[in-house]
């Protein structure tokens, strides 16, 4: 299905596309899953514990924190689907709404102040469906996801990339131009050297503004308990509690030049960052 406004289609509809979608790839239980997403989308929204084939799915990647070999076969697992179905409807949906309220920017939208963007980057864009948002929100713009090569995400993404007119890519070296906007939401928070990766992501294609939406503190599939940052040459890389992340996140923001702006944003969430 190709739907005109993905932001007002009812979350029914999407989840049923979602699911073909993935079936068409990779022969799922369709019907287990529709019903875990729907749990996963619920619990997610009041903050409460999870299913229990996504809680296990949470164990196995602690546990394998915890052994120092970080299990990310989690992200290939079908109950990962609704991860990341709960992520679309609860948080990625919400953001796109947001950014679109007039006065969200105090004076005028955000959207408002991009609408002359030639180039927008979804990182870490999963699905695409926030991607295929922005192909509607932003029509003249030329939209790029990003999205690990030869997984079930990447195959579902490309087929939302033909049906909605954006181009995926497996990393941003390969967009081949500087970013107007970057989208990332739950992103750098599954990397284990965040601030590296920013590095990496601003030197590559040199965002004018970012939305960004992280939560390094909350436990999480993918999430790490301790990242690695470089404190200098000399001492090299330190490992930070998670909670203590964030800080450090937008301190490397500030030291590329990049202000945080005020917005009407609920929880300053995204976060909307310019040079």
């Amino acid at each position: 299905m190709i739907f005109d406004n993905l932001l007002k289609e009812d979350n029914k509809n999407v989840l049923v596309d979602l699911l073909d979608r993935c079936n068409k790839i990779k022969s799922i239980n369709v019907d287990d899953l529709k019903l875990l997403s729907e749990l996963a989308a619920k619990a997610t929204n009041v903050s409460s514990k999870l299913p229990p084939q996504l809680d296990s799915l949470l164990v196995k990647w602690y546990n394998s924190l915890d052994a120092k070999t970080p299990d990310y076969t989690v992200y290939g697992e079908d109950e990962y689907i609704a991860e990341l179905w709960a992520c679309w409807k609860i948080y990625s949906k919400a953001h796109l709404t947001n950014i679109q309220k007039p006065l969200s920017l105090l004076t005028h939208s955000i959207t408002e102040a991009h609408q002359d963007n030639k180039t927008i980057v979804d990182l870490g864009c999963g699905f695409a469906y926030t991607t295929a948002t922005f192909t509607q929100i932003f029509p003249q713009a030329t939209v790029f996801g990003t999205n690990l090569d030869n997984t079930l995400q990447m195959s579902v993404a490309k087929t939302m990339a033909q049906d909605y007119g954006f181009t995926m890519k497996s990393d941003a070296s390969e967009i081949g131009t500087i970013a107007d906007l970057v989208f990332a939401s739950e992103y750098f928070e599954h990397f284990e050297q965040p601030l590296d990766h920013l590095d990496y992501i601003i030197d590559t294609i040199n965002p004018a503004a970012m939305l960004i939406a992280n939560a390094f503190g909350p436990r999480a599939i993918g999430h790490f308990k301790h990242y690695s940052v470089k404190i200098n040459d000399v001492f090299g890389y330190e490992d930070i509690p998670a909670k203590q992340t964030s800080k450090l996140f937008n301190a490397r923001m500030k030291y590329h030049g990049y202000t945080k702006q005020k917005t009407k944003l609920w929880n300053s969430r995204p976060a909307y960052w310019t040079k």
